[in-house]
């Protein structure tokens, strides 16, 4: 599954083959992006689906809502990792950062105490 993500200010749009011909995923999407602070609107659209969200960058960054999906199951954070997805904007960078970061904690957590731990800190 790959990801199209462009970004500009205070507007992110991703492309989520999830959504596609899922009206029943849309709709939650929409209802959690809505109820996110610093979101003004969010919209999906089924038969591409992608998803548009206007926010406002002094409460939320386009990196906290990628989070937020990777959290939600809406994006695969392992392919975030691996760059499958098409970048366009720097924003995708902070999304793949994010989660790098993400997963280092994971695995930072999972080794925790082992011999293994010190590889968490170069993820």
């Amino acid at each position: 599954m790959s990801y199209y993500v462009h970004a500009v200010a205070g507007r992110l749009r991703i492309k989520l083959p999830i959504l596609k011909k899922n009206p029943t995923k849309a709709q939650k999407l929409e209802e959690l992006l809505r109820n996110l602070s610093g979101v003004e609107h969010a919209s999906t659209n089924g038969m591409t689906g992608s998803v548009t969200i206007l926010f406002d960058e002094k409460v939320i960054g386009s990196d906290g809502i990628l989070l937020l999906l990777a959290q939600e199951g809406y994006i695969d954070i392992f392919q975030l990792i691996a760059g499958k997805k098409r970048e366009e904007s720097p924003a995708s960078h902070i999304g793949q950062a994010a989660s790098k970061a993400l997963l280092g904690f994971a695995l930072g957590r999972a080794f925790q105490g082992t011999p293994l731990a010190f590889i968490s800190a170069f993820i």
